[in-house]
């Protein structure tokens, strides 16, 4: 799951040196949580909750207002764990107390997602969806705090039988707050819009054709990052026998800062400056009606 980058050049296995993996070659770590001789009573709370709301599914032959409401669906999910200490408050038993600040909470995880969905099935259809993600963990060593929030707007659309259209946009922020480890904090704003054109022949044969730019800010200093990837996937499906699936794409990094840092490290998505490539090959085959053996090829190449 974990990688190790020697940052300071020392050759020793420092804790603030692991990340997790940008690539499955580099897990050669996995993190094991050792339980202490110190134990304390906490609450424990969880709330889950999913809301669909689909008009259609009584206005569908409807005309008018009814009718343009019948094009839209939303979805709805919301769910949240914590732990803490209160004792003598309502708080204790409250999953919806959300004030990471107060060292009563000990942990805390929040996923809330929305997604209004214009002409759910049809040629022409738009998302458009809002996703918040919080969470606070209370270790050895002090508190870790994270939270990713997005917006994206999708717009896709079908013009023939073989050929299918997308276009997205989104706005995102992630931000991290380690109470030991400093070189871990961020607050990483983000923008990213991608392309993807998918041609398919007689449900056999699969193509996709992709362009991504995505650019990054830290905005508790200065740094900058900005990606271009084109990505290529073909997918040719055997019938009984499997499916082969092969993709390469290209990408090149840009950024204003020194490489061989733990924000450089989440701010490129483990690649390097400059040219980039990955390639993958799996192959899928049915050994039987229940069983399938996957194989799997992947490789990369980063510029010095």
């Amino acid at each position: 799951v974990y990688t190790w980058n020697d940052y300071n050049g020392n050759g020793i296995e420092e804790l603030d040196e692991f990340e997790v993996a940008a690539f499955q070659d580099q897990a050669n770590y996995i993190k094991v949580w050792q339980t202490g001789n110190e134990y304390i009573n906490t609450y424990n709370n969880q709330f889950l909750q999913t809301i669909q709301l689909r008009p259609a599914n009584v206005w569908a032959n409807k005309k008018g207002i009814k009718g343009v409401l019948a094009r839209f669906s939303n979805t709805t999910t919301f769910k949240t764990v914590q732990k803490n200490t209160f004792t003598h408050n309502a708080n204790a038993i409250n999953p919806f107390y959300f004030k990471y600040e107060d060292s009563n909470l000990v942990s805390s995880n929040l996923a809330f997602i929305n997604t209004l969905t214009y002409n759910h099935k049809s040629v022409f259809g738009i998302d458009f969806t809002v996703q918040v993600n919080k969470n606070k963990s209370l270790l050895y060593y002090g508190t870790d705090m994270g939270g990713y929030n997005m917006q994206q707007l999708v717009v896709r659309g079908n013009p023939c039988d073989f050929l299918s259209l997308k276009t997205d946009y989104a706005h995102s922020e992630k931000s991290n707050y380690s109470q030991f480890m400093s070189s871990r904090s961020y607050r990483i704003e983000m923008h990213h819009t991608t392309t993807e054109v998918d041609f398919h022949y007689k449900n056999k044969l699969f193509v996709q054709l992709s362009y991504l730019f995505f650019h990054k800010r830290n905005r508790l200093e200065f740094q900058k990052a900005i990606q271009h990837k084109v990505n290529l996937e073909v997918k040719y499906k055997m019938l009984k026998k499997g499916n082969l699936i092969a993709d390469v794409a290209y990408i090149n990094m840009n950024y204003n800062d020194v490489e061989n840092t733990s924000l450089s490290y989440e701010m490129l998505d483990g690649l390097s400056v400059g040219h980039n490539m990955t390639w993958n090959v799996k192959y899928e085959a049915n050994i039987t009606d229940f069983l399938q053996l996957n194989l799997l090829y992947q490789g990369r190449y980063t510029q010095g």
